[in-house]
């Protein structure tokens, strides 16, 4: 397992490297709801934190804004390895389109892929990033079709 302290390093490479403004604002929300809120202009300065029992576990979420208002999202694994950017749907975009379609079979695949596409999107130019070459995001619509898909058979077999 990786420090924090190197992970936010890591963290600050990938900003630069996407041109982010300096001072960055990260916040790192572990998996056992343990906060951490840093800033990192020369140096790291923790900001605020708020500390449930085993302090912070991994996976981590992270969210990080720039002094241009800019912002991206990632994930750091248990193993310390940054997944970046997290251009996936929420649980609760996945269900609301899983049970849209149960609703309206024969209006879903359409409906289903345009809400997929303005959703990544709009999570993907939210955080300031280039435009999304067509093989990744056929490659995200694709994952995100399946998650929707496993969410609609676990609703019919609850029914």
């Amino acid at each position: 397992m990786h420090s924090m302290t190197d992970i936010l390093r890591n963290i600050v490479e990938v900003c630069r490297a996407q041109d982010m403004q300096m001072p960055l604002v990260v916040c790192a929300i572990g998996e056992n709801s343990t906060v951490c809120v840093y800033q990192f202009d020369t140096e790291i300065s923790l900001l605020a934190e708020h500390s449930e029992a085993g302090g912070l576990v991994f996976p981590v979420r992270l969210m990080i804004g720039d002094a241009a208002g800019r912002g991206l999202n990632a994930m750091v694994s248990a193993s310390g390895d940054m997944i970046q950017p997290t251009w996936t749907l929420t649980d609760a975009q996945v269900e609301r389109v899983a049970r849209m379609m149960l609703s309206d079979p024969e209006g879903s695949p359409a409906a289903m892929t345009s809400l997929l596409d303005a959703a990544i999107m709009s999570r993907y130019m939210a955080a300031g990033m280039a435009p999304l070459d067509q093989a990744t995001l056929l490659d995200l619509l694709f994952r995100e079709q399946e998650r929707i898909l496993d969410r609609v058979d676990e609703l019919v077999d609850d029914d």
